[in-house]
């Protein structure tokens, strides 16, 4: 049995932490025995574990490191302080060393593989851990990432496998990250899909929709990278038209508190709406009629495999990997990448009887997590076998 220590920055709502909870959800657990590393062991996604799990208690020292402020006691503030003082006299490195450091004194486990699970500080610590080979997933656009989102070089040179979650995400890795070509390798994301179907049942006693003509859904961290401003623009486009929509966007994050000044400032507080993170958005996304993606660059967003799953159709900016996923498909359109094109693209739909015709195509719209699952284990197992 393959004994594997999966390690997670931080399990708050969001698509790689998605992810990771559907993937641990979908490993045969009679051959598979998969421990779990919370860097910083927060978040509503902490109780979607799967059960069968051994969670790895994280260390004080882990704690100093890697969570934020709000979720320290007091003495914990302090030694996370007094880390701090360390870090400045001997660099940021020094950090994950401490922290390893503190884990492995913790735990006699001999793991077959240690997998960081996200790009950044998942991989720095993951590449420190024991283990008999060390694999990492990036689930980004590394030309779009800062240099501290990314992971330190010496990281990667410790990894067996690099994995990402599409190929133009690896071709980005590998025009910035030259050396180690052989080293790549592209698995999907899993997806639980009797879990999202059951989820989208369940009843929501806050619905933002009432009986506009038409329900938009926009899914993720109110960030730069996810261009809401485009869905504000468009939803005033859309208004000034005299269009009966609701456009919701589920998530939160450092931009919120301006994008909802400029709906205020607008007047378009009945027509757009920032509903804040959701633990379980899937009973909203199934009510509404499109998904709605802004984005400048994504990976493989999850959030459009789950919308195609509730039934959902997606309209999508044109970044490096929506042509993998959605290109010639008539469950979806890809526009250009710019604001007056998405306005367009979502006026376009709302004119015709495009959205439709979209909708039914969904219908036809598979995943094969099995695949997926079994690929994984075939390549642990051979790295595995290679070191022995």
């Amino acid at each position: 049995m393959m004994k594997i220590l999966f390690v997670i920055n931080t399990m708050k709502i969001g698509g790689t932490r998605s992810s990771l909870i559907n993937l641990l959800h979908l490993l045969p657990y009679d051959k598979v025995e998969a421990h779990l590393l919370v860097l910083s062991p927060h978040g509503p996604y902490m109780s979607q574990i799967d059960e069968r799990v051994k969670v790895v208690p994280a260390t004080r020292i882990c704690e100093w490191v890697f969570s934020s402020k709000k979720d320290l006691s007091v003495p914990d503030k302090i030694g996370r302080y007094a880390l701090a003082v360390i870090r400045k006299i001997f660099g940021d490195k020094v950090k994950y060393k401490l922290a390893a450091n503190s884990y492995s004194r913790l735990t006699a486990e001999n793991y077959d593989a240690v997998i960081g699970f996200q790009e950044g500080v998942t991989v720095n610590m993951a590449a420190l851990l024991p283990g008999k080979t060390h694999m990492c997933w990036i689930h980004n656009d590394y030309i779009n990432l800062g240099e501290k989102s990314t992971g330190f070089r010496e990281s990667f040179d410790v990894m067996n496998k690099i994995f990402f979650v599409a190929n133009a995400a690896k071709e980005s890795f590998d025009s910035g990250y030259p050396g180690y070509s052989d080293k790549l390798q592209v698995i999907k994301n899993t997806v639980d899909i009797d879990s999202i179907l059951e989820k989208a049942k369940e009843p929501v006693s806050d619905s933002p929709f009432k009986n506009e003509a038409i329900k938009f859904v926009s899914v993720g961290r109110v960030a730069h990278q996810k261009q809401y401003i485009r869905a504000v623009n468009t939803a005033k486009a859309l208004n000034n038209m005299g269009i009966s929509f609701k456009w919701i966007i589920i998530g939160d994050g450092n931009e919120k508190s301006m994008l909802t000044e400029k709906i205020r400032n607008e007047g378009l507080e009945n027509c757009i709406e920032f509903i804040g993170a959701r633990k379980n958005p899937y009973p909203y996304m199934s009510m509404a009629d499109a998904l709605i993606v802004t984005s400048l660059y994504e990976s493989q967003p999850m959030v459009i495999l789950e919308s195609l799953l509730l039934g959902v159709p997606v309209i999508s900016t044109d970044f490096s990997s929506a042509a993998e996923m959605l290109s010639g498909k008539e469950y979806a359109i890809i526009c250009d990448n710019s604001d007056d094109a998405v306005t367009q693209a979502v006026t376009d739909i709302v004119n015709s009887e495009k959205l439709t015709a979209m909708k039914n195509a969904t219908k036809g719209f598979t995943y094969d997590n099995n695949a997926i699952v079994q690929n994984i284990l075939e390549v642990i197992e051979n790295e595995v076998n290679k070191v022995h």
